[in-house]
């Protein structure tokens, strides 16, 4: 019986992490299987076996031949070749099955296959079924829990044969696909994007492929903020006055410019509260807003015959204050909130022996004066 080449190549790159962004996966995956002659390859299959091989790649024992003990595997998934398909096939793939046969338990198997080299062989397939094997991308085992694993490969030690190499113990029986990967790519689409000073978007163009999803990052630099972003000329208005923004354009279908200009962002604010007692004022009054790093310079005037009695800021007594008439208070380089509150009092006490009682004093003695000097005649 002739020795006929069983299966062929592994694609050189696969996804390397599992969840990826939908932007890595494709379109579509559509199932196909090769025909010859009217025949489908899941219609039968050929007699196939696994042999072990040795340190130095020979064929060894365990040796397996299930003979008659093999059925065509179950037509692949798309769920199944997902993790197998490049990461750049983002369009429409198309898998053609041109291999698939399931090993059937035999007694003399064990229950698992050994991490190691094999050679896989397959007898009585036509030639031309054969060359269109030689087109194969893709070469699957999954074993009897369902793991799913591609296999290096490399031609076997006779005609018509391939030495395959499993990294780690597959549970048996195993089936095996050898699968082709069409591509078709889809149009992409030029987005570009352009910023005035101060700001950058990132990133400045991309070719977007139908049907997916772009981001760009709009940022203004330190102490800058988005004045303006656009779509296509339509404003995006939620991104002014942010200071970073993300733009995402969804099911890219055709061109799209994206521009934003930036402006200098106002100074942080900070709030002093200013208060008086009755018999002065405080100017200005009330809450004073300041911009961070200015300053601001309260007046407080008592009323005639009043002075300042107390002067508070931030609960604090400013006593150069204490006995004026007038006193000027600044914050200077305001970088948080203040308060400041003044009191005041008369300008002299009852009885200090000055103001207006004194002075009724002295005009009570010299009304007197005139009959004490009488009496002295």
């Amino acid at each position: 019986m002739k020795k006929i080449r069983a299966i062929s190549a592994l694609v050189a790159t696969f996804l390397l992490v599992a969840a990826l962004s939908a932007a890595a996966a494709p379109r579509s995956v559509t199932i196909d299987e090769f025909e010859y002659d009217g025949r489908k390859c899941g219609d039968f299959t050929y007699y196939t076996y696994f042999a072990k091989l040795d340190e130095n790649g020979w064929m060894s024992t365990p040796c397996w031949y299930p003979g008659g003990n093999q059925e065509p595997a179950a037509a692949p998934t798309a769920e199944l070749l997902a993790p197998f398909i490049p990461a750049e096939y983002t369009g429409d793939v198309v898998a053609e099955t041109l291999y698939r046969t399931k090993f059937m338990e035999l007694p003399d198997a064990p229950g698992k296959m050994p991490a190691g080299g094999y050679e896989i062989m397959a007898y009585d397939m036509p030639p031309e079924w054969q060359a269109e094997m030689n087109s194969a991308d893709l070469f699957i085992i999954v074993d009897s829990e369902g793991k799913a694993v591609s296999a290096d490969h490399r031609l076997g030690q006779y005609a018509g044969n391939y030495a395959v190499t499993l990294a780690q113990d597959y549970a048996y029986s195993p089936s095996i696909y050898a699968l082709k990967l069409t591509h078709t790519p889809l149009p992409k689409y030029a987005v570009t994007a352009s910023a005035g000073a101060n700001g950058a978007v990132t990133p400045a163009s991309a070719d977007v492929e139908e049907g997916y999803a772009q981001d760009f990052e709009v940022k203004a630099d330190e102490g800058y903020l988005i004045k303006s972003l656009t779509l296509d000329g339509a404003a995006v208005a939620e991104a002014a006055g942010l200071g970073a923004y993300v733009l995402t354009l969804e099911n890219v279908t055709a061109a799209h410019k994206i521009a934003a200009e930036f402006e200098l962002a106002p100074l942080p604010t900070f709030a002093i509260t200013a208060s008086a007692s009755e018999n002065g004022t405080i100017t200005p009054s009330g809450e004073v807003t300041v911009e961070q790093g200015a300053e601001q310079a309260f007046e407080i005037k008592a009323k005639e015959w009043y002075v300042i009695d107390k002067l508070t800021v931030d609960g604090k007594d400013e006593s150069a204050a204490a006995d004026a008439g007038s006193y000027v208070y600044t914050f200077k380089n305001v970088t948080a909130a203040h308060t400041i509150a003044a009191t005041f009092k008369r300008a002299h006490s009852d009885g200090g022996g000055g103001g207006c009682n004194a002075g009724m004093g002295a005009v009570a003695l010299l009304a007197l004066a005139p009959f004490v000097l009488r009496r002295k005649k």
